[in-house]
């Protein structure tokens, strides 16, 4: 693999012919390495690459992995796999080779994690490791289906943390009422007032345009915001295919709220969002009343679990909660299934008023046996 000396930069550049997918002849040229060795590494992982095998780094499968990825899934979810790369696999992993990582590697590369997270003083949540651990995984489930590797190390050494989150915290609707007394402006309000009163997400929130309440007061929840790279991003619903994209009826007072802020924004057009917030200000902001009132110290996501725990206190039924909020049945099912023991009962005893006394004599009525 010669390399080359660019005498006008000092650096070193690689320049190769290689045949594309379609049998194609192409030429490449990657410029601006510090030594011949590093050029000469990077042709030999860019062969590797096309020859789809699992004998180069982990670094560079990482590249080709996403290149594959970012045509599959949201923005959100690459920039969150990214940054799990980028922080917790790369660094301890992304110098080995695919093909040579064990299982007793993938041990050792957990107990790193794990102590990662309690050098700060803040240990990772078993959520969250189960989550790192998930990505690699994936990383390696898609060498074995794309590039022939024999097996997954991650199966052999087994998951860390676990997929299911500690105690989900609640607040009643009383609770709430307290809460709502101590947010600083109306924006706040409404933004606060709404995440509780619909199940939505703080994304899907945040994506709100006046057009998206309709005349008959329900929210048109349809897109999510998020910000990335210091640009605002409206994109897909979480589940968009899936009954994500939904009209979500509302109380005609919140649709009324919703209105009448709309009105005093000057300027404000029917394709403009509402709420300028960042997640971050909001999850401030809820901080700060949770401890002026002394209730549990929830995030903003515990909304939509209590906008939740509020619709089966009422009475309604999973499926109604899964379309109301932008889930799949299976998904509430798994994640609100410790709500529903009470109903059971509840059922129980209603079936008790329903039930039908026996008519016969207990004495002379019944028929012998046999």
């Amino acid at each position: 693999m010669p390399c080359y000396k660019d005498e006008k930069t000092g650096t070193w550049y690689c320049q190769f012919r290689y045949t594309d997918f379609t049998g194609a002849q192409k030429q490449k040229r990657k410029r601006g390495f510090k030594t011949r060795r590093e050029a000469q590494e990077w042709e030999r992982e860019f062969h590797l690459q096309k020859a789809k095998s699992c004998d180069m780094t982990l670094a560079s499968f990482v590249e080709l992995y996403f290149n594959d990825r970012e045509h599959h899934v949201r923005d959100t979810t690459m920039d969150t796999k990214r940054n799990i790369f980028d922080t917790k696999i790369v660094p301890l992993l992304g110098n080995r080779k695919m093909n040579e990582i064990t299982a007793l590697d993938i041990r050792d590369w957990q107990q790193r994690i794990k102590e990662m997270g309690e050098a700060t003083g803040l240990p990772y949540a078993e959520t969250y490791l189960y989550t790192i651990h998930a990505q690699l995984t994936a990383l390696f489930n898609y060498a074995q289906t794309f590039y022939g590797l024999r097996f997954n190390p991650c199966d052999a050494a087994g998951y860390m943390g676990s997929s299911v989150a500690g105690e989900m915290l609640i607040i009643t609707k009383d609770q709430y009422e307290i809460l709502r007394k101590e947010f600083r402006n109306e924006a706040y309000l409404l933004a606060f007032d709404i995440l509780f009163w619909t199940g939505c997400r703080e994304g899907e929130m945040l994506a709100l345009l006046p057009k998206d309440l309709t005349d008959d007061d329900q929210l048109r929840i349809y897109k999510t915001y998020h910000r990335k790279k210091g640009q605002d991003i409206l994109g897909p619903t979480k589940n968009s295919k899936k009954g994500g994209n939904r009209n979500v009826p509302i109380p005609h007072w919140l649709a009324e709220e919703f209105r009448t802020y709309c009105s005093k924004l000057y300027g404000l057009t029917p394709d403009d969002r509402v709420f300028y917030m960042t997640c971050t200000a909001l999850n401030k902001e809820l901080t700060r009343c949770t401890q002026l009132t002394y209730l549990p110290d929830i995030r903003v996501h515990d909304l939509r679990h209590s906008h939740v725990s509020l619709c089966i206190e009422l009475g309604y039924s999973i499926v109604l909660v899964a379309k109301r909020i932008g889930d799949t049945v299976p998904v509430v099912m798994r994640t609100y299934a410790h709500l529903y023991p009470n109903k059971q009962q509840e059922l129980v005893s209603r079936l008790e008023t329903l039930s039908i006394p026996s008519s016969f004599d207990e004495e002379s009525d019944l028929m012998p046996l046999g």
